[in-house]
């Protein structure tokens, strides 16, 4: 996990410095986990999914993965 983290700072933390975030303040940190959640939301969005329903006429259960 720390080496996820430490990853995480490499690759945001400049980018929020430049937004005007003061390097290791809270702000700063919630910037880093924004981006890095913006594009773990890119790159899992773009895949296909699989949609399956099962049931009856009204009652309908369904699955996406």
């Amino acid at each position: 996990m720390e080496r996820e983290v430490e990853h995480m700072i490499q690759i945001y933390g400049p980018a929020c410095s430049k937004l005007g975030y003061q390097p290791d303040s809270d702000p700063w940190r919630d910037c880093i986990l924004s981006l890095n959640e913006q594009e773990n939301m890119l790159r899992y969005s773009t895949r296909p999914m699989t949609t399956t329903c099962f049931g009856h006429r009204g009652f309908y259960h369904c699955s996406a993965f």
